[in-house]
């Protein structure tokens, strides 16, 4: 029998038909995760596949109301788990739910297989004193593992996952949803043995859940000796190249950084999540960027000039900040007269104004909303009136990417030089012979080359990043 122990990753999938359940259980030599509620009417036919693979399978039949499909009776279930232990099934998956409703004698089961038994918790919504109460249940579960999977929402809701305490000698904790995904990359950070994930995304049992290649990119195998970096934000993070890019930068240098996202808007909890995680410095990305200034203890030139910090590193006083989008655009654009109009006034906008303005250009501003910078308030125009605003250099800081279907510059542009900041997945526009385009990736190259440099200490050029890109 495979131990569940010795198991990094637990392969798992949404197979229909138990034809499929062989093809991937025959194609990877790892443990496997049976969802045999998904079969339907296919379940019956599996007592072959148990009976040729199942000392490497732990077998599933998720009930409805913790996201999966058997809504039948409980002496069917413990029937059919009872069956497939004889049939030599390594473990078997019970919901802590389902334990509950058993009587005293069909409890037996923890009895006669509790080696064999992993007991799981499937907590759809985020509720601290629900977790603290069903951790209190699990640990107290005679069992050989325990499985807790739950939403998180915001990141920073982590911060309470790094003090749950099981006793049991397999522990899975899994954090569900795009901002629970460090759980998945670290599990160890959080007093887990193993994770879950399927060979093929369209295999995935719940949303944002990484294939195990992508997982072996993000340096998931690694993790334990490696230090975190983070890239924090709005849940829009999930469109960065960073994670990608950055891991691959760190695995082809052998550098001892592994990168992965925190979803959070809670700008004031980032020091205890970064304190958590163990996390040595960060990207910071909206709607942080003003917020985190406000709790930088040092910050470079840049970040002082326009409250605006999107890069941090964190050390025992604190955390110290630079602004390295205004850094890059500043180097970009060079000494010039020529006249720059920015679409957009919020922190990027504010980073464009004070990069373009120190080398000596007249910057117009233009946005749906005023900007809050003092400085860039008597230069800002109503949206409506900025195509009567005569430039040279067109820089777009809105969301939404120039390329776009909601492009926020639908009219050609006389711009001899055009930088969109907008980084989405929108291919850029072919430019005219005359002009000059910076796409927002091209940007985020420039950037990131300078975040990696002061993050890692190891000087990285944009080329590298785009190479990588391109490669992966």
């Amino acid at each position: 029998m495979v131990e569940l122990s010795q198991t990094a990753t637990i392969i798992t999938g949404n197979e229909a038909t138990v034809l499929e359940l062989e093809r991937r259980i025959g194609s990877h030599a790892g443990f496997h995760e049976v969802r045999a509620d998904l079969l339907g009417a296919h379940r019956g036919a599996l007592e072959g596949l148990l009976a040729q693979y199942g000392s490497s399978v732990i077998l599933t039949l998720r009930e409805a109301a913790e996201g999966g499909t058997f809504d039948g009776e409980p002496s069917e279930k413990l029937a059919f788990f009872r069956r497939a232990l004889s049939l030599g099934v390594a473990y078997i998956d019970l919901e802590l739910s389902f334990l509950r409703s058993l009587s005293s004698l069909e409890a037996d089961i923890l009895k006669d297989f509790a080696d064999r038994i992993i007991v799981s918790v499937h907590l759809m919504e985020w509720d601290p004193a629900l977790l603290e109460r069903t951790v209190r249940e699990l640990a107290a579960v005679p069992c050989h593992g325990v499985k807790l999977a739950l939403f998180i929402g915001d990141a920073s809701e982590l911060i309470l996952l790094r003090d749950l305490k099981l006793p049991q000698p397999v522990r899975i904790v899994i954090g569900m949803g795009q901002a629970g995904l460090v759980t998945r990359q670290r599990p160890s950070l959080f007093g887990s043995d193993i994770t879950y994930a399927p060979l093929e995304e369209r295999r995935s049992t719940v949303a944002f859940q990484p294939t195990l290649e992508r997982l072996t990119r993000w340096r998931r195998p690694d993790h334990r000796e490696l230090g975190v970096l983070a890239l924090a934000g709005g849940m829009q993070i999930r469109h960065s190249p960073g994670i990608a890019v950055y891991n691959a930068l760190f695995e082809e240098r052998g550098l001892p950084w592994q990168y992965v996202n925190l979803p959070t808007a809670r700008a004031t909890l980032l020091p205890s999540l970064f304190e958590a995680l163990g996390a040595r410095g960060a990207s910071v990305t909206m709607p942080l960027k003003a917020d985190v200034a406000a709790l930088v203890t040092a910050a470079d030139e840049w970040a002082r000039r326009t409250g605006v910090v999107n890069t941090v590193a964190i050390g025992p006083d604190g955390l110290s900040g630079w602004n390295t989008d205004a850094a890059a655009l500043a180097a970009l654009l060079g000494p010039g007269d020529d006249r720059v109009l920015i679409l957009g006034t919020g922190s990027t906008a504010t980073s464009a104004f004070h990069a373009a303005g120190a080398s000596g250009r007249t910057c117009v501003v233009t946005g749906r909303t005023p900007p809050k910078d003092v400085d860039m308030r008597d230069a800002f125009v109503p949206w409506n009136a900025r195509t009567t605003v005569p430039h040279e250099i067109l820089v777009n800081t809105t969301p939404l990417a120039m390329a776009g279907p909601e492009t926020p510059w639908p009219w050609p542009t006389a711009a001899h030089l055009v930088v969109d900041l907008a980084l989405t997945n929108v291919p850029p526009l072919a430019p005219e012979p005359s002009q000059r385009w910076i796409t927002s990736f091209d940007f985020w190259c420039l950037q990131g080359a300078l975040q990696m440099t002061l993050l890692t200490g190891e000087s990285v050029e944009p080329q590298e990043l785009s190479d990588l890109a391109v490669a992966r």
